[in-house]
C-alpha cells in the first residue's frame, strides 16, 4: 500500500467516526432544551465551509475526503436544526 493509499484509508475510517464529535453538542441541546448560547453565525459559517470542502472533494473525486466532509455536513446540519428548533421552542414543544 502506498503512503497516499494509507492516508486515504485513514481518512475514510475517520469518516466512520466523525459523527461522534457532534454527540456532546446534540446531547447538551436535548438536555438543556434551549440554544441561547449557540452562535448561529459560527455554526452557519462552519456549515458553509464544510459544504465547500465537501464539494471540492466530490468534484475532484476524492471519495474518502468527500465521505468525511459529507458526514460532517450531516452532523452540523443536525446541530443547526436543533439550535433553530430550541430557539423557536425554548424548552421544547408543550404537549
Amino acid at each position: 500500500m502506498t503512503f497516499g493509499g494509507a492516508v486515504d484509508s485513514l481518512v475514510f475510517v475517520a469518516g466512520l467516526f466523525i459523527w461522534l464529535l457532534f454527540i456532546p453538542q446534540i446531547r447538551l441541546l436535548f438536555k438543556e432544551k434551549q440554544a441561547r448560547t449557540n452562535s448561529l453565525f459560527l455554526t452557519g459559517g462552519s456549515f458553509a465551509l464544510q459544504i465547500l470542502l465537501f464539494l471540492q472533494a466530490f468534484l475532484r473525486t476524492n471519495w474518502p475526503s468527500a465521505f468525511v466532509m459529507g458526514m460532517s455536513v450531516l452532523g452540523n446540519a443536525a446541530i443547526i436544526c436543533l439550535v433553530l428548533y430550541f430557539r423557536r421552542y425554548p424548552g421544547g414543544r408543550r404537549k
